[in-house]
Order: structure tokens, then C-alpha cells, then sequence
């Protein structure tokens, strides 16, 4: 078995002792988190004030550095410390409403993929009096300061990653040299200034802060959340690394930078979409698969194009002879690449392919596989011709340098890749909403989840010019298909605001909903269709 055989053996055998047992632990599959409900209901008119502002969600969320903010009619602070309940799917923050007029609820948390959620709403007490002016726009800065230190991170990984791997398989090739070193200290401290930068990124997102003012709450984020441990692993992976490299000849540089690429890969798996997929344990180890394969790949096509190739005038039978090997190494990291990239896409598709037509996430994947086969194309074209061109002359192929351009925009996608919904999430259903007219004006109706099984039903009631309007008293029934109409029971949370807490709809399609009303000695009835989904297996 040769050298370049052994190491692969082992890269893999230490993989799989590290990523099995962790993969194991996944959870169950979990959706990239949504807010379910919200009480109150946003926009809502309530003739008594809530005493407390509750959201709910349909995954686990983390509040410690972001929460529910509540800004009275006067624009100052009204709520009290955020709490989490029901297993960590409903959010609670107390509030004073006693003030009459309008109030702006803004929320940021952290879903179970590390990503982080935020939004705003506003309800009124007594009076509509407008609400308080809060940016939640992404700035352009941060959106491309996210994006850039994903970048980086993946850049300075899988180039070292690579470099250690060719390093430790071909001894003899020349990557102990100068050359090789400051590659390597430019791989190490991009992924050292990545994993900083995502950190920073990270928590100026989940704390709703500017960029500039979260250096104090490092240290809770890296402590007391779990997104902020995975990024700290990371930077101290970062630190190891440019650590080792700075002796890039010593031989203990291999080993050390070879353990900083190997968190990273790994806390990586456990901190995207694939520890959220329908199958947890399969899609983070084909995630931590894929990007070890890659590193092999593109680093050891930048060992080629930016080490090898300039040192022709060097031992070139060491040369061809490290050419040869990375090769066939290159050869089976695509298949593994393609095989674990495939699993990856059905996972995040949802097992339905056809939604990678349709969905943001899908686009960008399939301008990745554009690239990708590109990459293949020239990889493939210069095999057939660079050992045969090395041995006669001595002269590496100058298509080295181009497969490393188009892998840099590979690794460019990729970043943009993870930071967007995956496709399986972004076609899931969303709450129903729909508007009804009655003799007596319109009805706003909100279904939540919109999914078969338990649901709450909203109504809020308006008159012709649209002022909230009271009811005295509501019925209704649900009815699908043949099947016998059902009664369920509203009630009041304000005179214009009705709900029906839980809905039982056992099963996806059309659902009829009946409504008839009582107020101000006037009687009135409409109906409105409900279009509810299947609730997924896993």
C-alpha cells in the first residue's frame, strides 16, 4: 500500500471515529425555525392590554443574546427579561401595557441551524396611535460581511486541508519548501480572520446590535449559546493553525494544522443545514465527507497551480511522480464529492428534486454544478495530458491555475449556499391567510400552522371603513368533503378579535369554514375556504 493510500486510510478511519458517535447524537429532524404564533396578534386592537408578549416557533430557538423587545406609544422600553418555554419553542416576555396607543414588538433569535431569525409587529391598546420607527433591515455591510468571512473560512480551510494532506502523503515533492509555507500561512490566516469574522457576524445578528458595539458579549455568546461555542472552536482551530504553520518545516506543523482543519470541517457539519436535515446523522457526515474531499481536491490543485508549478527548474521526477499521485487522489475526492453532494442536495430538497427548480436555494446549487463540472472538465482534459507533458518536458500544465480560479468562485458560491433556506424549507406551507366580507363589513382569517392536526383560527372583524368592529357573539363548524359539519368553539380575546384555539383538522385539502356572528343587534354569516397541508413524516 502506498504512502498517499495509507494516509487517505487513516484521514478516513479518523473521520469516521470522530463524526459517527457526534452525528449519532442529531437530534430529531428539525425545520430552519419560523414563528408559528404570536400573542398578541399583530395589528390587532385589544380594548385591555396583554401582560405578556408570547411567540412561538416550530423548532427549538436560543434567546440569550437577542430576545423580544416591546417599545410602548412613547417609544420606550416596556417589557421585562425574555424567557423560553414549552421546550424552547415559545418565547415570553412580560409587558406593561397601560398606556393607551400603539406597541412595536421586535424579536431576534437563534434557530437550531445557527441561523439567525428576526422580525417585528405591532398591536394597539384602546387606540391606533402608530408604532415606533425600528430598522430591521440587513445592511448591505453586514450582508457582505457575512458572506466574506463564510468565504474566507472555507477558502483557508480547504486550501490548508489540502496542503497538509499532499505534504504528509508525497514527503519527497517539495511542499516543505518556502513557497509551499506562505500558502500555507496565507490558507491559515484566512481561516483564522473567517472564523473571527463569522463570530463577530454572528453575534452583531442575534444581539440586533451594530457591528462595532458586540465586543462585550463574546464571551456570554461563546459561553451561553450554541452557535457561539461552534464559532469558538473554530477561532481557537484558527489560532492552532497559524500557530503551526509558522514552522511550516517542523514536524509538528503537519500534524497541528491537520487538527485545526479538522474541527473546523467538523463544527461546520454541526452547525449548518445539515444538523437540521430530515436525517441529521446521514446529512452531517456526508456534509463533513464532502468538505474533506473537497479540501483534498481544490487544495491540492493549489499545491499544483501556486507551489509545483512555479518549481519547474527543481527535481522534476519528484515533481511528475507527486503529479501522478494527486491524480488519482484527485480522481476518487471527486467521486466522493459528487456522491456525498448529491446526498446533501435530496436531503435539503426534501427528497424532491423538483423543488431545486423553484427555490433560491436551488438556483444557487445548480450554478455550484455548473462550476463544479467545469472544474471536472479541465481536471479531466489536463490528466489526459499533464503526466505525458511532465514527463517530456518537464512543465506542469498551466490549467492548474485555472481549475483554482473557478474553485474560488466554487467556494464563493458555497458561502452564499449556506447562508440561504434550503430548498425543502422554503416550499414548506406558511400560515393560511385569507379575508371574507359579511353583511357587517370584512373579516381578516389566519390559520396557523396551516398543516394537518391541531390548528388556531384568528378572526378579526372590521367594518365597511375598516374600523375594528365589535361582536357579541360567534358559532362556527368546519367541514371537508361529505363529511358532517363540526362545531368549534370561539373565543373572545378583544371585540373585533376571535380565536378558536385548537382546531382539529385531520387531514390536508380544503377545509370549509362556517362563521355566524352577532353584534350590535345585527346578524351576520360568511365563509371562507381553508387550504391546509399535509403535515411531513420523518
Amino acid at each position: 500500500m502506498t504512502t498517499l493510500l495509507r494516509v487517505g486510510t487513516r484521514l478516513v478511519i479518523l473521520l469516521a471515529l470522530i463524526v459517527i458517535p457526534m452525528a449519532a447524537l442529531a437530534g430529531p429532524a428539525q425545520a430552519h425555525a419560523s414563528l408559528v404564533s404570536s400573542d398578541p396578534v399583530a395589528d390587532t386592537l385589544y380594548d385591555v392590554g396583554p401582560e405578556a408578549v408570547t411567540l412561538e416557533f416550530n423548532e427549538p430557538v436560543e434567546v440569550d443574546l437577542g430576545g423580544v423587545r416591546v417599545f410602548g406609544p412613547s417609544g420606550e422600553r416596556v417589557d421585562d427579561a425574555t424567557e423560553r418555554a414549552g421546550d424552547s419553542l415559545v418565547v415570553r416576555a412580560g409587558v406593561d401595557t397601560a398606556a393607551t396607543g400603539t406597541y412595536t414588538v421586535a424579536w431576534t433569535v437563534v434557530s437550531a441551524d445557527s441561523h439567525v431569525l428576526s422580525g417585528a409587529f405591532v398591536f394597539h391598546v384602546g387606540a391606533r396611535s402608530g408604532a415606533v420607527d425600528i430598522d430591521r433591515s440587513d445592511p448591505a455591510a453586514l450582508v457582505a460581511a457575512r458572506w466574506l468571512a463564510r468565504w474566507a473560512l472555507l477558502a483557508g480551510t480547504t486550501v490548508l486541508g489540502g496542503l497538509v494532506l499532499f505534504r504528509a502523503a508525497a514527503p519527497w515533492a517539495g511542499l516543505d519548501s518556502a513557497r509551499a509555507g506562505r500558502l500555507a500561512q496565507l490558507a491559515a490566516g484566512a481561516l483564522l480572520v473567517g472564523a473571527a469574522a463569522k463570530l463577530f457576524v454572528h453575534v452583531t445578528d442575534a444581539s440586533a446590535r451594530p457591528l462595532l458595539e458586540v465586543a462585550a458579549l463574546l464571551g456570554d455568546a461563546v459561553l451561553g449559546t450554541r452557535a457561539g461555542l461552534l464559532d469558538g472552536a473554530r477561532v481557537l482551530a484558527g489560532v492552532l493553525a497559524v500557530i503551526a504553520v509558522v514552522r511550516w518545516r517542523s514536524r509538528y506543523a503537519v500534524p497541528l494544522a491537520g487538527a485545526a482543519v479538522l474541527t473546523t470541517i467538523v463544527t461546520l457539519g454541526f452547525s449548518g443545514h445539515a444538523w437540521t436535515s430530515p436525517a441529521p446523522a446521514v446529512s452531517v457526515a456526508a456534509d463533513i465527507v464532502h468538505h474533506g474531499a473537497a479540501a483534498v481536491w481544490i487544495g491540492g490543485v493549489a499545491a499544483l497551480a501556486l507551489v509545483l508549478a512555479p518549481s519547474e527548474g527543481g527535481a522534476q521526477e519528484d515533481v511528475a511522480r507527486a503529479v501522478r499521485r494527486f491524480s488519482v487522489l484527485a480522481l476518487w475526492s471527486i467521486v466522493v464529492v459528487t456522491v456525498t453532494g448529491i446526498v446533501s442536495a435530496l436531503l435539503q430538497s426534501g427528497l424532491a428534486p423538483g423543488t431545486l427548480l423553484s427555490t433560491r436555494y436551488g438556483t444557487t446549487l445548480i450554478v455550484k454544478l455548473v462550476l463544479v463540472a467545469a472544474v471536472v472538465g479541465l481536471g479531466w482534459w489536463q490528466r489526459s495530458r499533464l503526466l505525458e507533458t511532465v514527463t517530456r518536458s518537464g512543465r506542469l500544465f498551466r490549467t492548474a491555475r485555472g481549475e483554482l480560479v473557478v474553485a474560488t468562485v466554487i467556494l464563493a458560491t458555497t458561502a452564499l449556499l449556506v447562508d440561504t433556506v434550503p430548498a425543502r424549507e422554503s416550499l414548506e406551507p406558511q400560515p393560511f391567510q385569507s379575508s371574507a366580507t359579511d353583511e357587517g363589513g370584512t373579516v381578516s382569517v389566519l390559520v396557523t400552522p396551516s398543516r394537518s392536526g391541531d390548528n388556531a383560527i384568528h378572526l378579526t372583524f372590521f367594518d365597511r371603513v375598516g374600523s375594528p368592529r365589535g361582536i357579541d357573539a360567534a358559532s362556527a363548524t368546519v367541514v371537508q368533503g361529505d363529511l358532517p359539519p363540526r362545531s368549534i368553539e370561539l373565543e373572545p380575546l378583544a371585540g373585533s378579535h376571535w380565536v378558536a384555539p385548537l382546531v382539529s383538522l385531520p387531514a390536508g385539502g380544503t377545509w370549509t369554514l362556517n362563521v355566524e356572528t352577532l353584534g350590535s343587534s345585527e346578524q351576520t354569516s360568511f365563509s371562507v375556504e381553508i387550504d391546509v397541508a399535509e403535515r411531513a413524516t420523518t
